[in-house]
């Protein structure tokens, strides 16, 4: 079973994303509902990408044990999910390991007639003590019962009758040990526990045929990672070397644990490598790999998971995302400007037209780099801009269709596309090299608005123009399901994924977009006038 790929989806209501998938039809009975939902508890786009994926992963890894059927384990299987139980409570309480209490300690050793202390309830004859008592104990052995029970369901594994049985006998020993060793950590105590290695590797859930050793090689791992999941070209660059210094370490991506990912985190920071760039980008690379390896039968667990390196907020002094009126005047008054002589043609026209493209289409440097002359066309009557992954590379991978604003029209923008050579509009001859041209052209446009003053370090000098765009939409009442769609943000929910924009439509929309004023009545502050 392989699950198709999906993307976060935000919350309208609180803007929080979720994972949401169909149950297959044959699981629903077994699942118990037709749609797994699962908060990602954040907002954040790039902290759901990576929760997504996990959740996938382990949504995928359920719904094939329960596809399996009801399973027999051996006594020794049985004492494997009883080990796994056993550390997720110390994991639990480790760090305030006196939040298990002595009262659960003393019922499990009473469960376990381990107990020589006895129990007597205050207050009460000896009839209603035994009584009280005998509750008291039932009530804790059901807390055992759901422990399992909710062990399994999370792992989606089906045991019949004798199984189960088996697994509370080895859980009831396991939970005993586990407190009797958090109660030694309760008082200061905390040295391994002697007994803790008498638990059985877990296999349970990998009778997997054997995956020959070359195929677990990190980077054979990576590449066919990459390849079913169709990773981009730009991420697959940026993440292969990673792999590949991985690899020189640790040859058999089975061989992987949370102490060395921890250790390579440590050792990542200490080279001097931000919080944020380990956390979004090492970690997150790995932790996606590792996930795929998993549901592929490539390794047992993911090592990355709970592995976590705090990220603190950057500070900004800046109350505007986008460029401000000033701002915008002067780069777009520049790109009308003489250019400087032995400026090469293509970064001539690049710099002529995509501050204008991107401030009047709110679209990605990037996806403006890559335009080809092909890619304006009238559609319906409608002159558009076709923003498609064939040029290139979009954000998204899907393409989109945005009206030719009229200020563009005004400007001369289809006049220059129809005397242009057949091909790419803004991108000269391929140097070769590992950034793409279309990057490129982003580079190149940055450094040149940085040189005309606009340097505030808060303010992204390419991007600034997608923030200027949404502020406009908002303050001139443009759709926003339309606005989403220009600027090729995922729909916010199922509802507006149906139906089509049409070329008419969506000219409306862009064409509430005000044009900038490049020569009012004395310069602004600074602030937007929208």
């Amino acid at each position: 079973m392989v699950l198709r790929m999906a993307r976060p989806q935000r919350d309208p209501v609180t803007g929080i994303f979720k994972f949401r998938r169909a149950v297959p039809d044959a699981l629903r009975p077994l699942v118990g509902k037709w749609e797994e939902k699962i908060s990602l508890g954040t907002r954040d786009e790039s902290e759901a990408r990576i929760a997504h994926a996990r959740i996938a992963a382990e949504v995928e890894s359920r719904w094939r044990e329960l596809a399996k059927g009801v399973r027999s384990l051996t006594e020794q299987e049985a004492e494997q999910v009883a080990g796994e139980i056993y550390r997720d409570m110390i994991r639990e309480h480790e760090d305030n390991p006196s939040q298990s209490t002595m009262m659960a300690l003393l019922l499990d050793r009473k469960a376990q007639n381990k107990e020589v202390v006895r129990i007597i309830p205050m207050g009460l004859d000896p009839v209603a003590s035994r009584a009280a008592i005998d509750r008291l104990l039932a009530n804790h052995a059901r807390e055992n019962v759901r422990r399992i029970d909710d062990w399994l369901a999370k792992r989606g594994y089906l045991l019949d009758a004798a199984s189960r049985a088996k697994v509370g006998k080895a859980v009831d020993r396991a939970v005993l040990q586990a407190r009797e060793q958090l109660s030694r950590m309760a008082g200061g105590d905390y040295r391994p526990d002697p007994d803790g290695d008498r638990f059985p590797a877990f296999t349970l859930g990998n009778e997997r045929e054997k995956v020959p050793a070359g195929k677990r090689a990190p980077l054979v791992v990576f590449d066919d990672y990459a390849k079913e999941n169709e990773v981009s070209e730009r991420t697959v660059k940026r993440w292969r070397p990673i792999i590949a210094a991985i690899e020189e370490e640790v040859p058999d991506i089975a061989g992987l644990t949370a102490k060395w990912v921890i250790d390579w985190k440590d050792s990542l920071l200490r080279r001097g490598l931000s919080n944020r760039s380990v956390r979004d980008v090492n970690l997150a690379c790995l932790k996606a790999v590792c996930a795929w390896a998993v549901t592929n039968g490539r390794m047992a667990e993911n090592p990355v998971l709970g592995v976590k390196i705090k990220v603190k907020k950057r500070s900004r002094l800046r109350s505007e995302a986008g460029f401000t009126d000033a701002e915008a005047r002067t780069v777009l008054r520049a790109a009308l400007g003489p250019q400087p002589d032995g400026l090469s043609p293509s970064h001539r026209l690049s710099r002529r037209w995509a501050p204008w493209i991107c401030a009047y289409t709110g679209a990605r440097v990037g996806e403006i780099g890559q335009l080809r002359k092909r890619d304006v066309q009238r559609r319906e009557g409608v002159w558009m801009i076709y923003i498609t992954p064939e040029a290139g590379t979009t954000k998204t991978d899907n393409a989109r269709w945005v009206p030719v604003h009229p200020v563009l029209e005004r400007q001369g923008f289809l006049a220059f596309v129809e005397g242009a050579r057949a091909g790419p509009l803004f991108l000269g001859e391929s140097r070769g090299g590992k950034t793409p041209p279309s990057e490129r052209v982003g580079q190149h446009i940055a450094t040149w608005v940085r040189s005309l003053g606009v340097t505030d370090p808060d303010l992204q000098p390419s991007h600034g123009w997608r923030h200027r765009f949404k502020t406009l939409g908002r303050t001139s009442d443009v759709r926003d399901d339309a606005m989403r769609y220009m600027q090729g943000h995922a729909p916010r929910s199922t509802d507006e994924e149906y139906g089509d924009h049409r070329a008419k439509a969506l000219l409306r929309e862009i064409s509430k977009i005000p044009e900038l004023d490049l020569n009012p009545d004395g310069e602004d502050d600074g602030t937007d006038s929208a």
